[in-house]
């Protein structure tokens, strides 16, 4: 209880501080640090006291699947600031009247970041109301910070999809925290397959963004290698797009038209399409490999788990159709979806669905 009671006081604390004003803003991080490591301690005497008073310390499904989602948001949010560019976050630098730095400004970012994405340990099964408004009112804090650090930047174009991807990861981690103050978590079932295709394909889409940002802030030796590498990140980017611009303004959380399925079979053969580029990317040649690797192993995990729910989709869709209850994800063309092509991807169900695929790339 105390400790929930410090973590108040530093919460109403921070509605003065502006990371614009402050005179260093080591004070924005050091406070953010001890609302972390505040929240570490809450978390682990909850779950000691769980074991203590019921024997067992496991969560729902839904609460598992709320923690995981707001990670995805957050490690989305992150990725996007990793990629701005200087001249954007230069324009924060003016602001605070040459206070921060790029750097300390990003520095500020990650560990409200970091903050945030601790807070989703005080998600819990029934916890006490208080508690979890509590949560709510700690990630509100970190998050309006955020948000007001994005505001204030005048980006270029690729930017403005940046700052529109942080804009909507927040918010969307936010709503999550809403539910959970108001005693409703849910899972990814309930949750529906479509919004969580556009989480994993926004979480994609940043990190790619990093990789490639990463690239051309890095000095390289073999020119030549790493300029097809970074086209051929761009060329995954552009499939990932593709298939949010797919995903855009429609609801999916039922298959209830074959119109539906061949929705998910158009993008099981863009995510196709993705990995295979993927896979031809030699991280050898990063100036990074094992920290890049790691991105974009990451990248093709969330494909493989993207993909997988496009066919449990389309199964829903066409029961004639059926795959392995396991796909491949080391061999892509296996999934039998190589091509974006609907009519080469799943021939058997374009009957004039009315589906129309847009072939535009939208920016988020």
């Amino acid at each position: 209880m105390q400790c929930l009671q410090a973590l108040s006081h530093l919460d109403q604390s921070r509605h003065a501080i502006n990371p614009f004003a402050e005179q260093s803003p080591d004070i924005v991080c050091h406070v953010s640090d001890a609302v972390t490591k505040l929240v570490d301690a809450i978390a682990t005497l909850s779950r000691a006291n769980a074991y203590v008073t019921t024997g067992k310390v496991e969560e729902s499904s839904a609460t598992t699947d709320t923690k995981r989602r707001i990670v995805r948001y957050i490690n989305t949010a992150c990725c996007a600031i990793s990629s701005m560019s200087d001249t954007s976050i230069s324009q924060l630098v003016t602001e605070s009247n040459g206070r921060c730095t790029e750097s300390e400004i990003r520095t500020m970012a990650y560990h409200l970041l970091v903050e945030a994405a601790s807070i989703s340990s005080l998600i819990r099964d029934e916890e006490k109301e208080t508690n979890r408004k509590s949560a709510l009112h700690a990630f509100s804090t970190a998050a309006s910070i955020l948000q007001r650090m994005v505001r204030h930047l005048v980006p270029d174009s690729t930017d403005t999809q940046l700052c529109k991807i942080v804009q909507i990861s927040i918010e969307r981690a936010f709503e999550e925290h809403e539910r959970n103050a108001a005693g409703v978590c849910i899972n990814d079932d309930v949750f529906g397959s479509g919004c969580n295709l556009s989480i994993m394909l926004l979480e994609a889409v940043s990190t790619m963004h990093a990789v490639h940002t990463s690239l051309n802030t890095t000095p390289t030796v073999i020119e030549g290698d790493i300029e097809n590498c970074k086209r051929t990140i761009l060329g995954v980017g552009e499939k990932l797009q593709a298939a949010l611009s797919v995903l855009r303004g429609r609801s999916l959380t039922d298959v209830k038209s074959l119109g539906d399925a061949n929705v998910f079979s158009h993008i099981t053969g863009i995510l196709a399409d993705a990995q295979s580029l993927l896979e031809a990317i030699d991280v050898r040649l990063f100036p990074n490999p094992t920290l890049h690797g790691e991105l974009l192993n990451n990248v093709r995990k969330t494909l493989c788990e993207a993909a997988a729910i496009c066919i449990k989709q389309q199964c829903a869709g066409n029961p004639e159709y059926s795959v392995p209850t396991e796909l491949d994800c080391a061999n892509p063309r296996a999934w039998g979806f190589p091509s974006t092509s609907v009519e080469a991807a799943f021939p058997s169900t374009v009957i004039d669905s009315g589906v129309c695929y847009s072939k535009a790339y939208f920016l988020l």
